[in-house]
């Protein structure tokens, strides 16, 4: 965005970057404060981070598939299966795991 962002600068000079620091921070440190029971919100943000993190994984997979963009360093589709799509499946499934176990 061409802001000045730097946890090095002065709040004066990067009030942007600073503004949507605090907008993360805030509700973060809120919920960590509130919280009764901190080993479950620990538990939660890493089930939500395996969840999320399948997503770009996937793309990853497609992205090093990509002959067109990669050429000769592009995995192989006899490796894609076994090395590709085996680590977002075993993520999902682990993610469901942990999912049953926080409700």
């Amino acid at each position: 965005m061409g802001w000045p962002r730097s946890l090095n600068l002065k709040v004066s000079q990067a009030r942007r970057f600073y503004g949507v620091y605090f907008v993360e921070v805030i509700p973060a440190a809120g919920m960590a404060f509130l919280s009764a029971d901190l080993v479950r919100v620990c538990v939660g943000a890493m089930v939500f981070n395996v969840v999320i993190l399948v997503l770009p994984l996937a793309f990853l997979v497609r992205l090093t598939s990509d002959r067109a963009l990669l050429g000769d360093l592009a995995t192989p589709a006899r490796r894609r299966p076994s090395c590709g799509w085996s680590s977002p499946g075993c993520l999902s499934q682990a993610s469901l795991g942990m999912i049953q176990y926080l409700t």
